[in-house]
Formats: C-alpha cells, sequence, structure tokens
C-alpha cells in the first residue's frame, strides 16, 4: 500500500511510515485509495468535438480525406468483382490458337524433355485386325536424350486360338534395338540368329549426334509458332457441332492461309527461328556446322516460300478451333486444293478422335484413349486405337507397366546383315516365314521398296563445285546421292 503522506509504497503489515514516520490509518488496508492523479474539472466546450470544427484543422482534414478514399477504394473493388461474376473477360483472337501450341508444348516438356525421356516395363500388344488377332508381350525401354530403344517380345503360335494340338510349337520370339540411326532386329522364326540391320536415312542430323538439348529446339519452334500466329488475322462465328454424339453451341475461329498469307506466316515463323540464338546454335551443333550457315539455310527457305507462293492461286488452307470459353471442342484443317482434304480432330475428357474426309468422303476415323493408374512401385498405362476404313477395322490395345526408375541398356551387336545387301531370296524368306503369323505381309515390299537404291548414273543431277553431295530427281522428289554414285555427264561443275 501507499503513505498518504509521502505516497511511497510501505507494507501492508505498517502501522508507521518507514520514511515519514505519520501513522498509517488502519482503515487505509481495507480501502486503499488509488491515486488517479491531478484530473481537469474545466467545463465541458461542445464546440471542441464538433465534425465541422473538427475537419477544418489541416491535419484532422487529410486524416478523414484519407479514410474516405480508403472506403471508396473499397467499394470499387467489391463492385468490381460482383460484375466479374455476371461479365465475361474477352480475349485476343489469337488466343485460343497459342493455347493448343502452349498445350502441345507442356505435354513435350512434361512427358520428354524433362525427366520423362527415358522410361522401362514390361507390356502387352493385342492388335485385331477384322476379327482377326494377335497378341505380343514383352519388355520395353526407351532413352530419348541417348536415342536408345530396346524391345523385347513374343507372340504365341496362332493355331492355338483354333483349339489345334501342337506338337511343334512355333511361337514368335524377337529382340529390336535402337541406337542412333541404327535398327537392329533378330528373331529365330523370321531370319534366323544373325540380327538385320536397317539403317535410317538422316537428314536433320538429330540421330547422328551423340546427344542434344531437345528443350531448345521445341520450345524455340513452339515460341516462334506462338509468336506468329499472333500477327495473323482470324475470323470468328457463332455455329452449332455435333460433339461426341450431341448438337452444341460453340464459337468458331479461323485462320485462312491463302498464298499472301502462307508468304506471311512461313517468313514470320522462320525470322523468329533466326533470331532464336538458342534454337540456331542447337541446330548446328546437332547438324556441325557454323550459325552462319544455319542462319543461311533459314534465309533461303524463306526466300523459297516467296517464290513458291508468289502467285495467286486457289489453293489455301483453313484452320479453325472450336470452343466455348476455355473448352477447345475440335480442331480442323481443310486444305482446299484439287482434292479437298479435311482433318477433323475432337478432343474429349479421355478420349480423341480424327476423322480423314476427302471430297466429303470420309475415308477413316480413328479413335485414341488413355488410362494411367499410378501405383507404389510402378504406373499402369493402358491405350486403345481403333482405326475403321472401307476395307479394314483394326483395334490396338497397349498395357504397360512402368517402372518407377527407367532401366535402358546400351547393346554392341557385331553380328548383322544389311537390308540393303538384300537380294530377292532373302526377301521372299522373310514374307514366308512371317506370313505364318500374319496374313498381310505386303508391308515387307514396302520395306524393299524403301531401301531400293535411287542414286544410280541415269539420274538428272546439279552438283555445286567442291561439294561431295549432289541433288537429284528421282521419281518426282528431290534427293541427295554422292557425287561418286552420279552421271558426270549429267552433273554441272
Amino acid at each position: 500500500m501507499k503513505c498518504l503522506n509521502c505516497n511511497k509504497f510501505i507494507p501492508d503489515v505498517s502501522e508507521v511510515c518507514p520514511y515519514c514516520n505519520s501513522k498509517i490509518d488502519p482503515n487505509q488496508k481495507e480501502n486503499p485509495i488509488i491515486d488517479f492523479g491531478n484530473i481537469d474539472n474545466t467545463d465541458y466546450n461542445s464546440d471542441k468535438f464538433d465534425i465541422k470544427v473538427y475537419i477544418r484543422e489541416p491535419k484532422n482534414r487529410k486524416v478523414v480525406v484519407g479514410a474516405v478514399a480508403l472506403i471508396i477504394f473499397v467499394i470499387i473493388i467489391f463492385i468490381t468483382l460482383i460484375a466479374s461474376m455476371f461479365t465475361t473477360k474477352s480475349e485476343p483472337n489469337y488466343k485460343v490458337f497459342t493455347r493448343v501450341v502452349d498445350g502441345l508444348g507442356e505435354y513435350l516438356e512434361d512427358n520428354f524433355l524433362g525427366s520423362r525421356y527415358s522410361a522401362s516395363g514390361k507390356y502387352k500388344l493385342t492388335l485385331k485386325v477384322n476379327n482377326e488377332s494377335v497378341a505380343f508381350e514383352g519388355n520395353y525401354g526407351y532413352d530419348v536424350k541417348n536415342k536408345i530403344i530396346n524391345l523385347t517380345g513374343n507372340m504365341r503360335d496362332p493355331k492355338e486360338a483354333t483349339g489345334e494340338v501342337l506338337i511343334d510349337t512355333r511361337d514368335l520370339v524377337f529382340n529390336a534395338y535402337m541406337k542412333d540411326n541404327n535398327i537392329y532386329f533378330q528373331s529365330n522364326q523370321i531370319y534366323g540368329d544373325e540380327y538385320l540391320y536397317f539403317p535410317i536415312e538422316d537428314k536433320t542430323g538429330f540421330l547422328k549426334t551423340k546427344n542434344y538439348d531437345l528443350y531448345s529446339i521445341v520450345i524455340g519452334m513452339t515460341d516462334a509458332l506462338s509468336f506468329t500466329l499472333k500477327q495473323m488475322n482470324y475470323s470468328t462465328e457463332k455455329t452449332s457441332i455435333t460433339y461426341l454424339g450431341k448438337d452444341i453451341n460453340v464459337n468458331k475461329r479461323s485462320l485462312v492461309l491463302d498464298s499472301p498469307t502462307k508468304v506471311k506466316f512461313i517468313e514470320t515463323f522462320l525470322s523468329e527461328l533466326k533470331d532464336d540464338v538458342n534454337f540456331v546454335n542447337e541446330v548446328a551443333r546437332i547438324q556441325d556446322k557454323k550459325s552462319d550457315e544455319i542462319i543461311k539455310n533459314i534465309e533461303n527457305r524463306i526466300t523459297t516460300s516467296n517464290y513458291k507462293y508468289s502467285s495467286d492461286s486457289a489453293n489455301k488452307t483453313t484452320v479453325s478451333v472450336y470452343f466455348s470459353k476455355k473448352k477447345i471442342y475440335r480442331i480442323e484443317f481443310l486444305l482446299d486444293e484439287e482434292e479437298k482434304k479435311r482433318y477433323v480432330f475432337d478432343i474429349g475428357e479421355t478420349k480423341y478422335y480424327l476423322d480423314y474426309f476427302k471430297n466429303d468422303e470420309n475415308i477413316y476415323n480413328l479413335t485414341f484413349a488413355s488410362k494411367i493408374k499410378e501405383l507404389e512401385n510402378l504406373n499402369e498405362k493402358t491405350y486403345d486405337i481403333t482405326l475403321d476404313t472401307d476395307k479394314y477395322v483394326t483395334d490396338i490395345n497397349l498395357y504397360l507397366e512402368e517402372d518407377k526408375q527407367a532401366k535402358v541398356k546400351k547393346q554392341d551387336i557385331e553380328n548383322y546383315k544389311n537390308v540393303k545387301d538384300f537380294t530377292l531370296d532373302d526377301y521372299n524368306k522373310i514374307k514366308t516365314n512371317t506370313n505364318y503369323y500374319l496374313k498381310d505381309v505386303t508391308f515387307i515390299d514396302h520395306i524393299k521398296d524403301y531401301y531400293k537404291e535411287k542414286c544410280t548414273p541415269d539420274l538428272t543431277c546439279v552438283c555445286n563445285p567442291g561439294e561431295d553431295m549432289c541433288s537429284c530427281t528421282y521419281e518426282n522428289e528431290i534427293i541427295s546421292c554422292p557425287v561418286n554414285l552420279v552421271n558426270v555427264n549429267e552433273s554441272t561443275e
């Protein structure tokens, strides 16, 4: 408690103040007096708290104005939020096209450009053509960055499906391997224990180089394409389409590429690529050339496109996107040439549909469905594809058990036979053996045509002085041939 005389704190049991020797009133212990200090008893002035008088002060005026501004600002934000619930924000015409390009870029980045460039596991493949089916199963592995593919498998004897008793089973067992631009295939049942070697023509240089930065290539092209799309003019209309069996109202936005627009599109796209340092440097490294050479090649392509589309032509290409708000339902390509060709691609939640028309006749339709399930040690993926044409209905089911950690093996294959050295007897042997498992083996004839020697002395070629390769005409196509394989008399030096 406090001493009433000197206002100093003293013990509660004190009878005399130890500081001033004043006697302590015993009633003070029960009702101690609290010191409130000096109280101003001046009369209350009502003008002091009048709002008008309060605002007259400059300092007070700033406080009031700031408070009012804050309240108005909050009200504006509130009104804006309410209005946004009832209005749709418009977007640039090109946006729906660039969303498609960005989506493609994101898919490639998620599945191939990042950590997903390699995978391995087990597979089961079922192929049914007009109710005749075969099934394969085995192991797979791929490494996009290092360009390696491993594939092993077996197919059960097709006669098992008929219930026949087989004494000597003829299961098909095979091994396939790809490294860089080399593909090797081995099956005792098809050709023997020797690997067949299928070389791949590599005009881009992607298969020859040891490794490359795929990210710089893909992102460079998607960025250039997005920039180009922003420079184009579009038309928009409301229409109705039949989508997944239902009639829906959508917006249709179209980009028409006639000859002048094609020139602008190609020139803008290639110019963006030419200015992309990362893209140019990576292509130069892949093709083992200087950056100036890559830039010069791009400039030549620009000149070629200007020449190719310089004349007015009735041929034009129309790209249309059908959408509603942020959802894209359909992408359509119309090639209006001598024959009118149309590709219609419908986008579902888990299924995708592609129809191809020629002169309004539906040539084929393709359905693609995918399903992915993540488990503790692996991922399950299922893909279903159906291709329906006039003659064939082909159903493909692919089931994958993908390892959490990819295991892709590199192999060294020494004993092989180059398909370019095949004789007619070699092809007949392969066709006869394959025919036991597959009824249609005409695809083998296409392999023979593909590897047929094209560079012969009877070609008409143009060979520039000092260069090892010539540009030659082969069946209305321009191909490159070594200068030592063509007829020098028909070359220009």
